[in-house]
C-alpha cells in the first residue's frame, strides 16, 4: 500500500471534485517531484490527465497518456522504470499554448495493489 507520505503528495495542487473526480489535479512541478518518489518506492504511473485552471474552475483539456501493460517478458522493475520514463517525458514535453499552467493527475499502482 501506498504510504501517508506518497498520499499526501497526490493531494496537493487542484482538487477535482467540483469535476466529479475523486483526484487532485498537480502542477507540472508536483508531478515530477511525485515521479521522483515512485521511483524510490517502486510505484508506477499507468497514466493521467490534463487538465487547466479557467476562469478559476479546473477543466479537462482531453489530453492524456497511458503506458502500455506490462509486456511478458518484462520485469515488474523495468516495467516500473518504463511506466515513470514515460509519465516523465510526457509531462516535460506537454505544451498547449492555450494555457498558461497545465495540471496533471497520475493514476499509478505498487505491485501488491494487484493481488
Amino acid at each position: 500500500m501506498m504510504d501517508k507520505k506518497t498520499k499526501k503528495l497526490l493531494l496537493c495542487g487542484i482538487p477535482l471534485y467540483e469535476l466529479g473526480v475523486n483526484e487532485w489535479a498537480l502542477t507540472t512541478e508536483q508531478a515530477l517531484t511525485a515521479i521522483k518518489i515512485f521511483r524510490k518506492k517502486n510505484i508506477a504511473v499507468l497514466g493521467g490527465d490534463v487538465y487547466s485552471v479557467i476562469d478559476g474552475k479546473p477543466e479537462s483539456l482531453y489530453d492524456n497518456w497511458y503506458c502500455e501493460e506490462k509486456k511478458v517478458d518484462e520485469s515488474e522493475k523495468d516495467f516500473i522504470v518504463r511506466s515513470l520514463s514515460y509519465a516523465e517525458k510526457f509531462i516535460l514535453n506537454y505544451n498547449n499554448h492555450n494555457i498558461s499552467e497545465p495540471f496533471f493527475t497520475l493514476v499509478c499502482f505498487q505491485q501488491d495493489e494487484r493481488r
